[in-house]
């Protein structure tokens, strides 16, 4: 069962712009942290930054999911959130520090 399917009766934002940053212990070992701080380097206004719990693809990690277009980044670091938020967020309408 995937992530999206074990959570559609939760609270998961599923139906909004957002951006998941997994904060699972697998993918906390692998500095999911230092990319949640990199996301939120960024001002949105958009998209919402969010930490989750596992997003269940551990060895894959870190991970993050956009939404609501269910699209998955693995292996994410620190450098590739600026290309991430340049593909997927609309920079050019966005700020940062």
């Amino acid at each position: 069962m995937s992530f999206l399917e074990r959570n559609k009766n939760n609270k998961l934002p599923i139906d909004r712009y957002c951006v998941l940053i997994c904060q699972g212990r697998s993918c906390r070992q692998q500095g999911s942290a230092k990319i949640l701080e990199a996301f939120r380097s960024y001002h949105f206004t958009k998209y919402k930054i969010e930490h989750s719990g596992c997003l269940g693809q551990c060895g894959m990690g870190p991970m993050i999911l956009i939404l609501p277009a269910k699209i998955w980044y693995d292996r994410v670091s620190p450098q590739k959130v600026d290309f991430i938020v340049r593909q997927h967020l609309d920079l050019g309408k966005e700020n940062r520090d």
